[in-house]
């Protein structure tokens, strides 16, 4: 029952066709607050597929396999969060 969505008499009604269908108001969130969280998220990668490379192609690693290792692993952890 950990997925079901509960609905109280004065939750907010959905406002627009992604809150509809992801249920986002009913889940007690907003859809700026998830657009902020994204590009929290998506800034956060970039920033980490631009500086891991350079820490670790100092200390002896090839930095274009640690680029796409980082790529991997960052797609990876998205989908595994979208789950």
């Amino acid at each position: 029952m950990s997925g079901d969505i509960l609905q109280t008499p004065d939750a907010p009604k959905p406002q627009g066709a992604l809150d509809n269908y992801f249920k986002i108001t009913a889940r007690g969130s907003t859809v700026r607050q998830e657009v902020l969280a994204g590009l929290t998220t998506f800034l956060a990668m970039v920033y980490s597929v631009i500086v891991v490379p350079g820490m670790l192609g100092k200390a002896g690693f090839p930095p274009a396999a640690v680029f796409v290792a980082t790529c991997l692993v960052a797609g990876f952890g998205s989908l595994l969060m979208g789950l």
